[in-house]
Parts: C-alpha cells; structure tokens; sequence
C-alpha cells in the first residue's frame, strides 16, 4: 500500500534498514578482506592454518543466524535482536584492532560471528514485514535492500583493505568497527519508521524463569554463542569437519599498479549497487506488464549466470598466452556472477518472508542464510581442486599444470551450474504449486 510518506515509492523503514545493513556490511565485509592477510603476515601463521581459520569463521557466519533467528522469533522480536547484534558487532570490530594478543583476536572473531547471528536474519525479516502480502513492490524493496549490501561491502574492500594494508591492521579494522557504529546509530534513531512491525512476537520476554527475564536470557544465549565461537575458531578443524570451506584471494595488475589483494573483493559489491537499481526497476516493471518471472525461473536464470561466469572465465584462460589470464576475464566473470546474484539472492530474501509461516520466519531466514555454510564448503572443495598440491605442484608455485586444473574444475562448474538451472527451470510448474500463489 503507498502512502505519502514513502521514499521512491518504499516504506521509509527500507531505507533505515538499508542504511543500517549497509554499514553492518562495511564493517563485515572490511574486516574480511585483511583476515587472511593479518593472519599471514600479522600472526605469522601458515597458510593452511589460515585457511582453516578463516573457512571456520566464514561458515559459522552463516551458522549462527539459525539460532538468533530462532530467539527472535520466539523471544526478542527483530529490533531487539538486532540492536543486540550491532552492539556485539561494534565491540568485535573495535577489538580487532588490538594487535598483542591472539586470544582478543579470537574473542573479537567470535564477537562478530555472533553479532551477525543475531543482526542479519532479523533486519532482512524486518525488511519483508514492511510490505503487506501480495504487494508487488517486495521483490523490488529488496533489491535496493542488497544494494545497500553491496555498497557496504564495496567502500569496504577497497577502504578498509587500503588502511589495513598500506598503513596499518588497526586503522582497516578501526574504520569497520567505526562503520559499524554509525549502523547502530542510524538504527536506533530510525526505529519510529518501522510502524511497530519488529516488536517482540508475545508478552513472553517479560516472564522470568528463575528470576531472570526470557529477554535477558536470550541475551545470556547470545553470550554462550560467543563462547561457543570463541572455542571453534581456536580449533577450526572441528567446524572443518562438518562444514568446512576457505576462499582463494586473486592478487592481479591493471596498468602497471599491483592492486592489494584484499581491494580486488570490491568487483561484486561495485558492481551490485550499480545493477541492482535496474533490476529493481525491472521487476516492478514487469510485475505491472504481468511479464514478470516466477521465483523459480528467477532463480534459474540466476544459476545460469553462474556457470556463464565460469565458462566465460575457461574460455579466457585457454586464450590467454602463458602462465596469465587478461584481467578483463576476470572483470567479466564477476559481472555474469553479480547478474546471477541479482535473480537469486534478494529475490531469496523476499521469498523466505513470503512462504514462511509468520510465527518462524526469522528462524527460516536463518535457514536460509545456514545455506550459505554448505556453499562455503563446496567453495573449499573447488578451491582445493584448484591448488597446487592437488595439481602436483610443490610449494606456491604456479605453472601451466596448475593453470590446467583451474580450466578443467571450471570447466566442470560451469556445465553443472548450467544443467542445474535448467533442471530448475523444467520443475518449475511444480514447486509453482508447492508454493500455493506465492510465486
């Protein structure tokens, strides 16, 4: 329903929540881009080490808003959760950046894994609350939802990942806990935009059980989640064995200047803040034409994108003379993948807020993002398809037989990413119907 107090055709609590996440990203994405850099360099530790802490953290990211999904659901409601997790999020980042002691490293690590289980759920649950059912503006809402996202994580890659790199770790991971302030602030001052939609689902976070109230104790929850990460990413082997998952960091040259590894992240996120606005206007376009795709066939065409990407990525290697791939490949595969987000991840969002019943939808956003975990896992598998023990080569050396094993793992991505959503988009008619009128 349109009011006049709309911004851009949108209920003003988007933007609040857009902004809100936007520097919760910033500050995210900007302490992810230097941890395996400060791992290396800072810590000293190996790379095998580092990948295995940093594959623990990245899955338990995605871990954890399963259970703070679930307390705001049945206790906190979104505000409160993510107010919660905002505040855990700014004393991680801030305690990033103290650098004499590992178990602060750790115990920040785990500060921010928590916070965002408690905060990213919930702020995108508040984001479907404020579009009533069956409104055609909510595929749209959250995709300027992501690009607030991606405009976070963008600034953040090439910002913090500039500090931390080139003057020095405190100043990347301060500018992210900074970022992340500013979040909090703007969240707890836009709350009256909300229209009372993230308040607690019951009276139940009132009631005591041995003398404490279900809201404190649903903050002392929060508080073993912390723990409970501080000790899996001290023995990220454990979190290896269920989920795993590690990323590779591409280090390249455009004219001559060698970019910091950590700024070459910043290719997705520019390039979704600059997409996203068409495909919002897209989509409410067709949705007003009856033109518009069904979920499922969004999320076909997304898929594949993604093993476009790939292909257009094998194609460019096997053109390539010698040992380097033109950056313009890589440029290219960061493009197909980014247009195949755009049909997948918002659209996701919006749908987990549409089929899920009320009462646990945080929970189901939680699920949603629990996915995430599974493919950080399957993004190590390919990775380690990709490295140089697997291609029998020894050290950190890469030569044509490495190069081979990146064409032939791509090569079979691709194809699968492809046949996948075509597979999709043929069952389509069905989970049509699974998801009674939704779609």
């Amino acid at each position: 329903m349109h009011t006049s107090s709309d911004i851009l055709g949108h209920p003003k609590g988007l933007f609040v929540c857009f902004a809100t996440e936007m520097w919760e990203r910033f500050s995210y994405y900007g302490m992810r881009a230097l941890l395996i850099l400060y791992l290396t360099k800072h810590w000293e530790f190996s790379d095998a080490a580092s990948y295995l802490i940093y594959g623990a953290y990245t899955s338990l990211v995605y871990i954890m808003p399963v259970f703070g999904g679930m307390l705001a659901d049945q206790i906190l409601g979104s505000k409160k959760a993510v107010t919660y997790g905002a505040i855990l999020l700014v004393f991680g980042h801030l305690g990033m950046t103290v650098e004499s002691n590992e178990q602060i490293f750790y115990l920040s690590l785990a500060l921010i894994v928590s916070g965002v289980g408690f905060l990213k759920p919930n702020i995108s649950t508040m984001v479907g609350a404020l579009y009533e059912e069956g409104d055609p503006r909510r595929d749209s809402g959250f995709t300027i939802f992501y690009m607030g996202i991606n405009i976070g994580a963008f600034t953040a890659t090439l910002l913090c990942g500039y500090l931390g790199e080139e003057i020095g770790w405190a100043w990347g991971f301060g500018a992210a806990g900074i970022g992340m302030l500013l979040g909090l602030i703007i969240f707890l001052w836009g709350q009256k935009y909300l229209e009372g939609l993230a308040e607690p689902p019951s009276e139940k976070y009132r009631e005591k059980r041995a003398g404490i109230t279900f809201e404190n104790w649903a903050y002392i929850s929060g508080i073993i989640m912390v723990l409970t990460t501080w000790f899996l990413v001290q023995n990220s082997q454990l979190v290896g064995q269920l989920l795993g998952g590690f990323g590779f960091i591409f280090i390249g040259a455009i004219l001559g200047w060698e970019v910091p590894a950590s700024m070459f992240q910043s290719l997705n996120a520019g390039f979704i803040f600059t997409i996203a606005p068409l495909f919002a206007l897209l989509w409410i376009a067709l949705a007003k034409r009856n033109m518009e795709p069904s979920t499922p066939i969004k999320f076909s065409i997304g898929i594949v994108f993604v093993g476009l990407g790939f292909l257009a990525l094998v194609y460019g290697m096997k053109s390539s003379e010698g040992l380097q791939t033109g950056v313009l490949w890589i440029i290219l595969i960061y493009l197909l993948h980014t247009l195949g987000e755009l049909c997948l991840s918002p659209v996701g969002l919006s749908s987990v807020t549409k089929l899920s019943p009320q009462r646990i939808v945080g929970f189901m956003m939680g699920m949603w993002f629990f996915a995430s975990a599974a493919g950080n896992y399957v993004a190590g598998l390919i990775a380690r398809a990709t490295s140089s023990e697997s291609s029998g080569v020894s050290g950190e050396v890469y030569n044509l037989a490495q190069k081979q094993s990146f064409i032939d793992v791509y090569t079979d991505v691709g194809l699968m990413a492809i046949g996948c959503g075509i597979v999709l988009a043929l069952i389509t008619p069905l989970l049509k119907k699974l998801m009674h009128g939704s779609s």
